[in-house]
C-alpha cells in the first residue's frame, strides 16, 4: 500500500490485491489488515487488472486507487 498527499493537499493511496477473476466491480469499498495489525478501509476504484496465478480461471492482480481519508490508518497497532 502506498499513501501520499498530492500538490493540492488531497490524500491519495494505492493498493494491490489478488481477487477472483469473477470479481468485475470497478469501484467499491476496500478493507483489510496491515502487517502491523491495523484495520484500514476506504473507497476505491479499479485502476488496472493483470492476470494472476491460475490463468484466466484463477485470480487477477488488481491495482486500486483511493483518495481522501483512509479509515483506521491512525489506529493502534498490535504488540
Amino acid at each position: 500500500m502506498d499513501l501520499w498527499t498530492d500538490d493540492s493537499g488531497v490524500t491519495r493511496w494505492s493498493a494491490r490485491a489478488l481477487m477472483p477473476v469473477t470479481q468485475q466491480a470497478e469501484a467499491g469499498r476496500l478493507s483489510g489488515k496491515l502487517k502491523d495489525g491495523r484495520l484500514v478501509a476506504g473507497e476505491v476504484e479499479v485502476a488496472n487488472r493483470q492476470m494472476g496465478p491460475g490463468g484466466p480461471r484463477g485470480q487477477t492482480l488488481v491495482e486500486l486507487h483511493g483518495s481522501g481519508d483512509l479509515e483506521g490508518l491512525d489506529g493502534p497497532t498490535e504488540a
